[in-house]
């Protein structure tokens, strides 16, 4: 297995430097692949269109950066009456911001939906129980099941290639990452399988005991590992070049429980999931960034939530921008350098089991979510703006998603980031 992205001539067929960069648009024909709980694999494809108008992104940041310097001004001359008044208008603001956002995406439906259309590719049954985990990289796909097998197939050609049985417990969670395939049970066993020696297993560890291994993130890098336990509370960094555990912590004192850990696009941070919280971290230090606890919200008048719900998924958007999904079925887009809410979706009619992102141009986002009723949703999301663009109601119950990226969105999106920072003067 090949690391498409790192094939990919940023040179050959580049956008011409005299081209408009602000207003190019450009569509792509994306795979989406869904496991289910009657251990059914199924594939869909759909197209997409860039819509970013760089020009626009632009003056929004030069008004905001006034707009700050403005308030900073006056906060300096009225800085005394904002004190008296900040603590009994901060509620107020803050349910009107909920209540603005849920009005800015709220009212949605399968029936208001145009211009995307799900086109179904194949659906198979690779388990002979539920499709815990699905995970893609470049063409390559994995999957892993409630029967300890993974099932490894060539996107492009949509053919088996391999089943690698019998391991040590049911999948936890899978990871894809260039030449390697990383997998975690339910017996605490975490393990490494190679592409060049057809999947063999070069490493493997018994990661925690006394419960399963709950997730693991690989960093961007490759060079290490984070892991943790069902039931050990323990958090564990693992050298991926000697193979040894480097340290282990007791997260949150050993009372916390970690439901997921993710590592961020370039890795300088770490998100650790427990419960209805997620936490930000600095990878160096360690240092905690931001902390947020889920805060249901009603998708009609009707509805009646508990207090605390749990987070179901969680994906970095970016390296400011996180997405989660959450009991209450909505989603939950994140800006976790200002450490505020900036986008609820609604759409889902049951718990949202699981998400997936794909950059298609700078700072712009489509999101595949699902839910355990059989709901697959397609939105476009960038800092300003949150779009329902699909929707599609699959008949299964849902367990997991990933999306196929094109190596020419890599391309392009490099393309991109190179001529925005041309346009703009940015340092490299």
């Amino acid at each position: 297995m090949s690391n498409h992205e790192d094939e990919i001539d940023t040179d050959s067929e580049s956008i011409d430097d005299t081209t408009e960069t602000n207003k190019i648009e450009k569509t792509f024909q994306v795979k989406v692949v869904a496991g289910t709980y009657d251990s059914t694999l199924c594939g869909w494809e759909f197209a997409i269109s860039t819509q970013l108008d760089f020009d626009k992104m632009f003056d929004a940041k030069v008004d905001d950066e006034k707009d700050e310097h403005d308030d900073e001004k006056d906060d300096e001359k009225d800085d005394e009456q904002d004190e008296k008044t900040e603590n009994k208008d901060t509620s107020e603001q803050d349910d009107k911001k909920d209540q603005d956002m849920d009005e800015d995406v709220e009212g949605s439906s399968s029936d208001e939906v145009e211009g995307v259309e799900f086109n179904e590719l194949f659906a198979v049954r690779p388990h002979s129980g539920s499709v815990n985990r699905v995970t893609v990289f470049g063409q390559w796909m994995a999957t892993g099941g409630y029967d300890e097998n993974i099932v490894l197939y060539n996107v492009g050609k949509q053919k088996e290639e391999a089943v690698i049985h019998h391991m040590e417990g049911s999948i936890t969670h899978l990871h894809l990452f260039e030449k390697f395939l990383f997998c975690s049970t339910t017996h605490g066993v975490v393990s490494i399988h190679e592409f060049s020696k057809h999947w063999e297993k070069i490493w493997q560890e018994t990661a925690h005991k006394g419960g399963g291994c709950k997730h693991f993130a690989i960093h961007p890098s490759g060079r290490f590992m984070l892991t943790v336990g069902e039931n050990d509370h323990k958090l564990k960094l693992w050298n991926l070049i000697t193979g040894q555990l480097a340290y282990k912590i007791n997260v949150g004192g050993g009372s916390m429980v970690v439901d997921a850990i993710h590592f961020s696009p370039s890795g300088d941070s770490y998100c650790v999931v427990s419960r209805d919280c997620f936490y930000v971290y600095d990878t160096e230090s360690c240092v905690l960034i931001h902390s947020q606890t889920i805060k249901p919200q009603k998708q009609d008048e009707d509805d009646v939530v508990p207090a605390h719900l749990r987070v179901t998924c969680l994906k970095y958007l970016s390296e400011m921008l996180i997405v989660t999904g959450s009991d209450d079925k909505n989603l939950y887009v994140w800006n976790i350098l200002e450490g505020k809410l900036i986008h609820v979706l609604h759409m889902h009619t049951n718990r949202v089991k699981d998400v997936d992102v794909m950059e298609i141009d700078v700072g712009e986002f489509i999101l595949v979510s699902v839910d355990s009723d059989g709901g697959m949703a397609l939105w476009r999301v960038s800092d300003e703006v949150a779009l329902l663009e699909g929707f599609v109601d699959t008949g299964a119950r849902l367990t997991s998603v990933a999306l196929v990226k094109p190596s020419e969105v890599s391309k392009f999106v490099k393309q991109r980031y190179k001529l925005f920072k041309k346009k703009y003067n940015l340092e490299e």
